[in-house]
């Protein structure tokens, strides 16, 4: 369901002793997002890991009908699998911290040289993105073969929160989308 209207995210702190790759000490980790538009409700809520990975997500849809979906992340040094509680399942591999590919729909995720999320594609389209330093500018939408069928741009105030904000996994439609909402490092990310 796509929802316009207002949405929330807040955010909550992880102690856990880890400085390498976890998130830090102390570290900010999204714990909620809520959007409503209205007539229904839609909200993801997240649980961490020590090493600030997330290890359960549970995206709930309140409306004309009801939903829950809860996903079950397991990590290994190479890949993280999800299990959703509908049964679907899809594994990502990492290298040097980032996600490299994933087999739910054959997804090559490629950079830029400052390791920033360039180029998504799968079997059905490909999503590419622009950036100025730390600022996603664009997030550009193809159909394999065929031309760009939709743009998003993105306006600064000249503050960034550096090149991060929770939707921007959902903007670019990335699969399985929770996972980078909530480790968006995995994609290049800084939170």
């Amino acid at each position: 369901a796509i929802l316009v209207g207002i949405s929330f995210a807040s955010c909550g702190e992880v102690n856990n002793g880890d400085t390498n790759g976890g998130g830090g000490v102390d570290s900010k980790k999204l714990v909620k997002v809520y959007g409503t538009d209205g007539q229904s409700v839609e909200s993801y809520t997240f649980n961490y890991d020590e090493k600030g990975r997330v290890i359960q997500a549970t995206e709930e849809y309140r409306g004309e009908e009801n939903d829950v979906t809860t996903y079950q992340f397991t990590w290994s040094d190479s890949s993280v699998r999800v299990k959703s509680s509908d049964g679907h399942t899809a594994t990502f591999t990492l290298n040097e911290g980032l996600v490299r590919s994933c087999d739910d729909n054959k997804a090559m995720f490629t950079y830029n040289q400052a390791a920033r999320l360039a180029r998504v594609e799968d079997d059905y389209e490909i999503e590419e993105m622009t950036w100025e330093g730390d600022k996603l500018m664009s997030v550009s939408k193809s159909e394999e073969g065929f031309d760009v069928y939709d743009i998003t741009t993105f306006n600064y105030n000249g503050s960034c929160q550096k090149g991060y904000f929770p939707f921007m996994s959902m903007l670019a439609d990335l699969p399985w989308d929770m996972l980078f909402m909530a480790n968006p490092e995995f994609v290049g990310l800084k939170t």
